[in-house]
């Protein structure tokens, strides 16, 4: 007759029954758990490949993952809104659908600055590393001022709860001071001071060891998996996701997984546009080879460099816009980045200009290019970044690496697979996509 509880809380006869206290009993049974295990993880670098590697691991042991990233969010590894998602906004709808019984959640500088965190406390928060990175925006002019930013997310963890750092980053180490929960930091060096004192202090660690990707415990160590045995380390020469799993295995740990559960989630996460779009992307066209990759500050740049140094190729051909909103000395450094790595650069301008003015930034290319030694034919501008992938690709030889850094992802990997399926045809004479 009346669906509601005031006819028994206040009934206009008879006695009041308090019929609230057994259907919230019956919702929430006392000591079950009552809310979802939250992962944070933020840095300048890694956020997006880190995030996805966790996420895979958690759901390899059965969690209904909700994960944000710049990419969009993800209920149980189905896209349900796209777009840079890393606010606490796209946290809010993750933690509030019913489904999700695990949070994943990639935490960004310019939501935590905007409207914090999006969540309380988490159960790990990690902090890849602190790099330069979006200086003189929002009133954070020095690495220093990003790393208070950042430090929040290593800081906001619950009673209980870890806090993942990078023991190679002079800023995540810093953090560890004003950390009240566990602590676990990772690091490419096992001979690290910070993560020898750490260990001596009968903490853990997980260190880069001989080629394991490994796990200390005081005296004990674990090998968890093979570098080479991760796709996602391109047979261990893309050190920079070496990293990345270090992280990953770091949180497994925390998350109280068993080895073998965190080995198979990191040898089972493939760098590829389905799982990590933009992210170190590899393409074959006829013979020679494509690269999509979001690298967008000097530090990634230099991870990007590194990588490809190791690959072998003949040539290396760079397609590249630069933002308008950049310091330009960023600029510049990420210029003098390319010039050391590659054959041949094509430069294009972004339609958002961010307040410079038309022609200002490819200008600015051209000239750190030529301070750099870089042989000047080998620059080109061209204003459309379809138009710049179709000469790059019309360029490349056997053998050949085409770079293509980009932030419009999702069109480049349509363009690159409309190649890949119409080979030289496309290349030679046609529209790009």
């Amino acid at each position: 007759a009346a669906p509601g509880l005031r006819m028994h809380l206040a009934p206009a006869k008879g006695r009041s029954r308090n019929v609230a206290v057994p259907i919230v009993d019956m919702l929430f049974p006392k000591g079950k758990p009552y809310d979802v295990p939250i992962v944070a993880v933020t840095g300048t670098n890694g956020k997006t490949t880190t995030v996805r590697m966790i996420a895979n691991m958690l759901r390899g042991v059965g969690y209904n993952v909700g994960m944000t990233t710049t990419d969009g969010i993800y209920l149980q590894n189905r896209l349900i809104a796209s777009g840079d998602m890393s606010g606490p906004y796209s946290a809010k709808v993750v933690l509030r659908d019913p489904m999700v019984d695990c949070a994943v959640l990639e935490t960004a500088r310019g939501g935590i600055l905007r409207e914090g965190l999006g969540y309380k406390m988490a159960d790990v928060g990690v902090v890849l590393n602190v790099q330069p990175d979006h200086l003189g925006l929002k009133g954070i002019h020095t690495i220093e001022d990003l790393a208070k930013v950042k430090s929040v997310v290593a800081e906001m963890v619950r009673k209980g709860g870890v806090t993942v750092l990078n023991g190679d980053d002079e800023q995540c180490v810093k953090m560890a001071d004003f950390c009240r929960e566990k602590i676990i930091f990772f690091s490419l060096r096992p001979s690290n001071t910070v993560i020898q004192e750490h260990i001596d202090n009968e903490r853990t660690a997980v260190v880069y060891d001989r080629g394991f990707i490994t796990l200390v415990c005081g005296e004990s160590l674990i090998p968890v998996a093979r570098a080479v045995d991760m796709p996602i380390t391109l047979e261990g020469r893309a050190l920079f996701n070496v990293q990345n799993a270090l992280a990953a295995a770091a949180v497994g740990h925390a998350m109280g997984l068993k080895v073998e559960q965190i080995r198979q989630g990191l040898v089972s996460f493939f760098p590829s546009p389905s799982q990590t779009p933009g992210r170190t992307n590899f393409f074959t066209i006829n013979d020679f080879e494509v690269m999509l990759d979001y690298a967008h500050n000097p530090p990634a740049y230099a991870n990007i460099i590194d990588l490809i140094s190791r690959l072998g190729h003949n040539r290396r051909l760079f397609v590249f816009d630069v933002v308008g909103d950049r310091r330009d000395e960023d600029l510049r450094q990420i210029c003098r980045l390319i010039a050391s790595g590659c054959h041949h650069a094509i430069v294009y301008e972004d339609k958002q200009l961010r307040g410079r003015a038309p022609g200002e930034l490819l200008d600015l290319v051209h000239a750190a290019f030529i301070d750099a030694g870089f042989d000047v034919d080998a620059i080109e501008r061209i204003s459309d970044e379809s138009e710049a992938i179709q000469r790059a690709l019309s360029m490349a030889g056997e053998n050949d690496l085409v770079c293509i850094m980009s932030g419009r992802v999702e069109e480049v990997i349509d363009i690159l697979e409309t190649y890949q399926q119409d080979g030289a045809t496309q290349i030679t004479g046609g529209e790009a996509g």
